[in-house]
C-alpha cells in the first residue's frame, strides 16, 4: 500500500511538472509536450498535480479539453477510488481481523443543568 502512495505522489508530481516545462517552452516558442502526454499523467493517477499545475502555471486554462476534462478525469478517479473501497471494505476486514466498534459520543446540551447524552 505504500507503494501505491509513492507513486500517487511520483506521478502527480510528474503532472504538476509537465504543465511547467510545456508553459515556459510555450514562452519560448520551443519544442512542446503533447497534449495526450499531459492527459496520460492526469489518467495515470496524476489528475491533482495537473489541474494544480494548469492553475499554477496558467497554462491551457483557456482550452475546454482540459478545464473540463481534468476535473472529470479527477472525479471519475474518486467514484473509482470510493467504489473500489466499498467492494473490498469487507474482504479487508475479514483479513486483517479489524472490527468497527462504534464508540460513546457524548453531546453537551447547555443550559444550567449540563445534560450530556450518550449515543
Amino acid at each position: 500500500m505504500d507503494l501505491f502512495f509513492y507513486y500517487l505522489i511520483a506521478v502527480n508530481v510528474l503532472g504538476f511538472s509537465l504543465f511547467g516545462i510545456d508553459k515556459s517552452r510555450a514562452r519560448r516558442h520551443a519544442w512542446r509536450i503533447p497534449e495526450k502526454t499531459l492527459f496520460a499523467a492526469a489518467v495515470l493517477g496524476g489528475s491533482i498535480g495537473c489541474l494544480a499545475g494548469m492553475h499554477t502555471f496558467r497554462h491551457k486554462t483557456k482550452h475546454p479539453s482540459f478545464t473540463i476534462g481534468l476535473p472529470l478525469i479527477l472525479a471519475l478517479q474518486c467514484f473509482l477510488a470510493y467504489w473500489i473501497s466499498i467492494q473490498y471494505r469487507e474482504t479487508f476486514y475479514k483479513k486483517n481481523k479489524v472490527f468497527a466498534l462504534s464508540l460513546p459520543i457524548y453531546v453537551y446540551t447547555g443550559g444550567q443543568s449540563g445534560h450530556l447524552i450518550l449515543f
